[in-house]
């Protein structure tokens, strides 16, 4: 916003403008979200960063790369770019930050967790049916 517009707009209206935009964080992760954008913020100060850019942010994310997987680089970049729109009203959709994420994420193959559903269907295929069939009816009775 600039001056002018404040000035015409009363003192309560913006606070409360304010709260609002600020509920535009999930309830169950805004502790997340604030804690990433509070982490950038550290980064800025001890890194002398007035400013924020797209070269600012592609470091810092350049230096989250080295411990994060790709996965949790695109989840940080999405609430530090959440966070930032709402306090700063500044949009980050820098296009040398998302081809850096972009090239992170290129051949990473996520880790596949096994699931329950998964290994009961690899115990009724591979269980002999003259000793477990009763079990095995009862396990696939309970996942149908």
């Amino acid at each position: 916003m600039n001056s002018e517009s404040e000035e015409e707009i009363p003192k309560h209206i913006l606070e409360e403008a304010k709260g609002v935009a600020l509920n535009r964080l999930p309830t169950k992760s805004r502790q997340r979200y604030e804690k990433e954008y509070t982490d950038f913020k550290k980064w800025m100060e001890r890194n002398c960063v007035r400013k924020i850019t797209e070269d600012s942010v592609l470091v810092y994310f350049s230096n989250r790369a080295k411990t994060l997987k790709p996965s949790s680089l695109w989840s940080k970049y999405s609430m530090l770019r959440t966070c930032i729109n709402i306090k700063q009203n500044t949009e980050i959709k820098y296009s040398k930050l998302i081809a850096f994420l972009k090239r992170q994420a290129s051949g990473y193959k996520p880790k596949k967790s096994l699931t329950f559903e998964r290994e009961v269907n690899k115990v009724l295929a591979e269980a002999p049916n003259e000793v477990y069939l009763l079990l095995i009816i009862t396990l696939y009775l309970h996942i149908s």
